[in-house]
């Protein structure tokens, strides 16, 4: 693949003297919210103040070159290699999109296809890291509750580890999806209600069995998978020098990895600039939009006005992500920001993509080409713009029916521009 063969410049640690042999470990579990420190064993979930927490390192790192998810081992939270559950995940291809670019009225447009990972989307990355860190500590058997691609990502590598994995879903869930899951041997749980009722079930399941939680920023391990996608654009020249990167955004625990990513480099001494990194929303759910728009520092009203039903999108609906706060940081830290997309935008984004690029995007990756125009429109990108999409998945056959039957109106057919 693209990314596994090119030869990026490594960023290298000014303070490593050539006798120095490069260390690194897990030191510390910190809360986002209230700053609280935990040991490294505690193998918590999230704080008792209910913040999310971030893995912290210490030590001497290597050079950052280009590699697989498990070549970056040196800055993940698994010790034992042993405990290791990986089908060869990361590395995923760059493509250099010039004709979309063109399209789009910016200088340069790269596609970060996560969707050739071994569940086909970006989630195998936090799921290889959060099973191995469960399997490590002696969990036998996860749970979580998904509008789809998590479940499958957590029941491939739960299987692959010999573990259980209790999946919680919509009733409205694709059947090929709950035929994929149970194939993989997960236990499926079918919720009426949308994925925030499915979710309630998963905890109270989950805390009367004394299964480990492995939902979004249910437990501080998965952002570090995730983490790897923003190591590899740093280490990637293509990538690193990039003015914005794109990210599909719900429960934004990609785009923070990414933040993260270039903040654990730099706390161990590394040079790294994290480009302007912006969360697409659907406009039917964007809590964070509206809470950047705001100036805000955490969600309005608790994301109450928002619901996790009416998209195409249905990955990037998610009314109260309980990190918000911190994906608001992340955001405002690179100076990026926020765009929401229409399903009609959706759909001629994926149509354009795959004219132009020959790349089947789901709707959740097609969201973000979708806001281009939009940044473009506000002054947050410009003509010079060299921008990074992340399109966290390849399109599935229900998609394609989507997008044929969804908006049988002239204008989905319409390319996009940038004008009003």
């Amino acid at each position: 693949m693209v990314g596994r063969r090119c030869q990026a410049a490594p960023i290298v640690n000014p303070g490593l003297h050539a006798d120095a042999t490069p260390t690194t470990r897990l030191c510390s579990l910190t809360c986002a919210r209230c700053s609280s420190s935990f040991e490294p064993d505690a193998m918590r979930g999230s704080c008792s103040c209910g913040g999310p927490l971030l893995a912290d390192y210490e030590g001497i790192p290597p050079e950052l070159v280009l590699g697989d998810l498990w070549s970056y081992s040196w800055l993940l939270p698994v010790a034992d290699v042993a405990r290791r559950v990986s089908l060869g995940e990361g590395g995923t291809p760059v493509i250099e999109a010039p004709r979309l670019a063109e399209a789009l009225r910016i200088h340069s447009l790269y596609i970060k296809n996560e969707g050739q990972q071994p569940s086909g989307t970006f989630k195998a990355r936090g799921a290889s890291v959060s099973v191995s860190k469960a399997a490590e500590s002696g969990h036998r058997e996860l749970a979580l509750a998904t509008a789809g691609n998590s479940g499958i990502a957590w029941a491939i590598y739960a299987t692959r580890a010999g573990l259980t994995c209790h999946v919680f879903l919509p009733t409205w869930t694709a059947r090929e999806t709950t035929d994929l899951l149970r194939a993989l041997n997960a236990d499926v749980r079918l919720i009426e209600g949308p994925v925030s009722v499915a979710g309630r079930a998963c905890a109270d399941e989950a805390a009367a069995n004394g299964w480990w939680s492995v939902g979004a920023w249910a437990e501080p391990y998965r952002v570090e998978g995730d983490k790897t996608l923003g190591l590899e654009l740093l280490a990637d020249p293509r990538t690193s020098s990039a003015d914005a990167v794109i990210w599909p955004c719900a429960s934004g625990i990609g785009l923070v990895g990414t933040w993260k990513a270039g903040r654990d480099l730099n706390r161990l001494g590394m040079e790294a600039r994290v480009p302007s990194l912006f969360g697409a929303q659907s406009e039917t759910c964007a809590p964070l939009h509206e809470a950047w728009r705001a100036g805000a520092p955490d969600l309005l009203g608790d994301g109450q006005p928002w619901t996790d039903v009416g998209s195409i999108a249905r990955g990037l609906l998610a009314p109260a992500p309980s990190a918000a706060a911190l994906i608001l940081r992340a955001v405002r830290d690179t100076g990026g920001g926020f765009v929401t997309a229409t399903d009609q935008e959706i759909v001629s984004a994926a149509r354009l993509t795959v004219r132009l690029t020959g790349l089947l995007l789901a709707p959740e990756a097609a969201a973000a080409v979708a806001g281009i125009p939009a940044l473009l429109r506000e002054g947050l990108l410009s003509a010079r713009s060299n921008v990074v999409v992340v399109a966290t998945g390849a399109a599935r056959p229900s998609d394609y029916y989507a997008w044929s039957t969804a908006l049988a109106t002239p204008d989905a057919l319409t390319p996009l521009t940038i004008d009003s």
